[in-house]
C-alpha cells in the first residue's frame, strides 16, 4: 500500500501495466493511449484465478480495502475496480472496442489528458 498522499488510479495502473505481472494487461494502441484490461467474468471458469482477478485483487490491496485474513471477495474487488475507472476523470471506457465474450475477454480505456472530460463523445 502507498504511504502519504492519495493513492491514484492512473500512476498506479500504469506501473502494473509496466511491470508485467498482469497477463492481458497491455496497451491497445501503438500511440499507448488506451489500455486493454482483462475482464473475465465472475461466472467463468477459471475466473477467480485470471489476470483480470489478479489485477482487482492488487488495487483492493493498494487501496487498503483487502487485508490479511479478509475472505476473498473476487466479485467485491472488481466492482471497486470498475467504479475506480467509471468515476476517474483520467478514463473513458471505448465500449466498442471491449470484447467481454470468448477466451480472453478485456474491457479497453483510454487515458485521457487532464483537461479533458470523461462525458465528451469520441
Amino acid at each position: 500500500m502507498a504511504q502519504g498522499g492519495p493513492r491514484r488510479l492512473r500512476p498506479w495502473l500504469l506501473a502494473q501495466l509496466h511491470s508485467g505481472r498482469f497477463p492481458g494487461l497491455q496497451w491497445d494502441d501503438a500511440a499507448q493511449t488506451a489500455l486493454r484490461i482483462p475482464w473475465a467474468h465472475g461466472g467463468r471458469s477459471g475466473a477467480r484465478e485470471s489476470a483480470g482477478a489478479a489485477l482487482c485483487k492488487a488495487w483492493a490491496e493498494y487501496k487498503g480495502r483487502l487485508r490479511p485474513g479478509d475472505p476473498p471477495d473476487p466479485a467485491g474487488w472488481k466492482t471497486r475496480l470498475r467504479c475506480a475507472l467509471a468515476r476517474s476523470p483520467e478514463f473513458r471506457e471505448l465500449r466498442a472496442r471491449n470484447r467481454l465474450d470468448g477466451p480472453s475477454p478485456y474491457r479497453v480505456y483510454r487515458l485521457l489528458p487532464g483537461e479533458e472530460s470523461p462525458c465528451q463523445s469520441t
